[in-house]
């Protein structure tokens, strides 16, 4: 689906979505299937995180892909907000060493538009 071609767009729909969460954003029946479907076409898209990028040896980002994998799997099944937050910090972090300082502030700009 082409909302999720771009890696800016995706990035910072992780962000809204942890300062949602945070400012304990209305929950509505609408909200949860909508990101249902991001656990779906997350799961769709990445399949086995725990092997994403074998080049990346770094511990936190090996951890925390293997976390991220689990989540994705344990969400399909059950959507649990707690759980899905720590999908979406999981995955900003792993995000955050992969991409560079530039494509992070850009996302951070695109961010604060709203």
């Amino acid at each position: 689906m082409k909302m999720y071609s771009d890696p800016h767009e995706n990035y910072c729909r992780l962000q809204r979505t942890v300062k949602y969460l945070q400012a304990g954003g209305r929950i509505t029946e609408d909200w949860v299937e909508e990101h249902r479907y991001h656990v779906r076409k997350y799961c769709d898209m990445f399949g086995y995180m725990s092997v994403v990028h074998p080049e990346i040896t770094d511990p936190m980002f090996r951890q925390k892909a293997r976390n991220v994998e689990k989540m994705l799997q344990d969400l399909k099944i059950t959507f649990d907000l707690g759980g899905y937050y720590q999908l979406n910090q999981d995955l900003i972090d792993m995000t955050n060493i992969l991409m560079s300082e530039d494509d992070l502030l850009e996302c951070m700009n695109k961010l604060s538009m709203f």
